[in-house]
């Protein structure tokens, strides 16, 4: 887990190589691909997929690796994990927030306009009914609340 958490690409080669399930879970249902999506370590996310890392788990807020990577501004790791089956519009369960609200939150445009023209849903709103352009604006990122607000209906 530390080595997916801080990018030790050799250590988790060596834990795959040994058989290591690329699925455990840490005391808070965190795998190491979603460690490793949270860091914006592709090349680690990569491997963790290739030797059978899933997309579907969730931790205990109901977070995926792909929302994890969204925090970031890794927009090659959200496009790996986008088209091996990562879903734009899932929801946690912690605050109701979804990827575009996490990328819109830490003001990452370039993922906030690959999750928009991949189908995010601009209108979506957490447990308070705030949206991805209300955090952006809140945030200081008006120009990308701007953008957002652009799809909405």
């Amino acid at each position: 887990m530390d080595s997916a958490l801080n990018g030790n690409v050799e250590a988790i080669s060596l834990a795959l190589e040994a058989g290591i399930d690329p699925n455990i879970i840490d005391e808070n249902g965190r795998t190491p691909l979603m460690l490793a999506a949270f860091n914006g370590h592709t090349e680690i996310a990569e491997r963790l997929l290739e030797a059978g890392a899933r997309l579907d788990l969730r931790d205990s807020t109901n977070r995926t690796a792909f929302m994890f990577a969204c925090t970031g501004p890794n927009l090659k790791l959200i496009t790996i994990l986008h088209r091996r089956g990562a879903s734009v519009n899932d929801i946690d369960s912690h605050e109701s927030w979804t990827p575009l609200m996490f990328a819109a939150a830490e003001g990452h445009s370039d993922v906030v306009q690959y999750l928009l023209d991949n189908n995010a849903d601009p209108n979506a709103a957490d447990v308070d009914g705030e949206t991805a352009a209300m955090f952006a604006q809140s945030r200081g990122f008006p120009e990308l609340a701007a953008m957002i607000q652009a799809r909405m209906k």
